[in-house]
């Protein structure tokens, strides 16, 4: 790429800052939003008061009663929104500093073949499957549970939560990174590091409770691994499906899980099984990545 057609890079950097901040901003005003809605409801039927409506977490734990619900039928109209204004704006502005939306996704000049893009994406989705094979293996052995959830929480957080966070995390900001002349690495590890971060907010809701804390310093550190993943697939594939259909089925299974470690209930073998599976499972990724990379 000529460096003439390159996209600024101080633009670039401003606007991997900005665009994180503003869909923090945006996620935590409608958890607000949809749990001050929620709680006052509940003030309604018990008359008992929750002054602080922004603890959201520590409501839930406290009454037992989950907001997600609420906050994710609000979550859906504005979120459509958010994404409808950023993608607008960055079609009228993005070509006055080298950033064609249209251009960067649709012409061939960058993107794969339709027939490239639908391989990318199954070897993707197969790598993955055996990266996640020690978790399928306990999940089919009965040892462990994908987590119920009602049909509204499951489309967001399975199928559109994933689509809209690699759209912008990957779809925008690792995009317009590389387009602004930063190597693949570099441009991966900021997107990532935003995204990260992004989960990191969570302190707010969890610091009245240590227990929650370790547990919020893993998620982050484990979605800066993830984000990298993601770019990996979103760079592999050509196809922003890729990376979204992956996110979605992370999301599904969860984290890899190791309680059966520790189960008196589950036979040694078993247990060496599942344990050999994960290695397995690892190896067997890093080698089909290197090979196919």
């Amino acid at each position: 790429m000529n460096s003439q057609n390159l996209v600024p890079k101080g633009i670039a950097i401003f606007l991997s800052i900005l665009i994180p901040i503003s869909f923090v901003l945006f996620v935590d005003w409608v958890k607000k939003k949809a749990a001050s809605k929620l709680m006052r409801k509940r003030q309604e039927k018990t008359n008992k008061e929750f002054h602080d409506f922004s603890r959201t977490l520590e409501f839930e734990m406290k009454e037992k009663h989950s907001y997600r619900e609420g906050e994710l039928k609000f979550f859906l109209p504005y979120s459509f929104a958010y994404l409808f204004v950023l993608i607008l704006l960055f079609l009228i502005i993005g070509p006055y500093f080298n950033f064609n939306l249209i251009e960067i996704y649709f012409s061939s000049k960058y993107n794969n073949s339709l027939k490239d893009k639908f391989i990318g994406t199954i070897m993707i989705l197969t790598f993955n499957f055996i990266l996640y094979s020690g978790l399928l293996i306990q999940i089919f052995n009965g040892n462990e549970i994908i987590y119920p959830k009602t049909s509204f929480c499951f489309f967001m957080e399975n199928m559109y939560g994933p689509l809209l966070e690699e759209v912008i995390y990957r779809g925008l900001l690792f995009t317009l990174l590389k387009q602004a002349g930063y190597h693949g690495i570099k441009s991966a590890i900021f997107s990532s590091l935003t995204f990260s971060l992004s989960h990191f907010r969570h302190i707010f809701d969890v610091y009245f409770t240590k227990r929650m804390i370790p547990h919020l310093f893993f998620q982050s550190f484990y979605t800066l691994l993830f984000g990298f993943y993601t770019c990996y697939a979103y760079n592999y594939s050509g196809t922003i499906i890729a990376p979204s259909l992956l996110h979605s089925v992370c999301n599904t299974l969860q984290m890899p899980r190791f309680d059966y470690l520790s189960d008196e209930s589950i036979s040694k073998f078993k247990r060496h099984l599942i344990s050999g599976t994960y290695i397995i499972g690892i190896l067997g990724w890093i080698i089909l990545v290197s090979k196919y990379h």
